[in-house]
């Protein structure tokens, strides 16, 4: 029953972070960050997050939502280009038999 509690918690900050959001333009907080921030990701995510972080502040000051509309395909590239790669290192590795380096451990 306690766990359905924390669900419950977890759901109504989340719901509140989106409303904040929502309601208040520059709201800093968002609902994905909090989600991330507890779970084990982000002890090895913290520097790829607060990289396209700080890009994304500089796209915005520097020319604003033209420049950042027109930077997004290429992050999203990266982060494809990424999980493609370690897909096909980690199926190499089990098809051969052979250890890889683990990308989704």
């Amino acid at each position: 029953m306690q766990i359905l509690g924390q669900m419950a918690f977890g759901l109504g900050l989340t719901v509140f972070l989106m409303t904040l959001r929502r309601t208040f333009l520059g709201f800093p907080f968002h609902p994905v960050g909090y989600a991330v921030a507890g779970s084990w990701t982000m002890s090895w995510m913290w520097f790829s997050v607060m990289l396209s972080w700080f890009i994304k502040y500089i796209l915005l000051r520097s020319g604003g939502l033209k420049p950042y509309r027109k930077g997004i395909p290429f992050f999203l590239g990266l982060m494809l280009g990424q999980f493609v790669s370690g897909s096909l290192w980690c199926l190499y590795g089990a098809i051969m038999d052979v250890p890889v380096y683990g990308f989704f451990v």
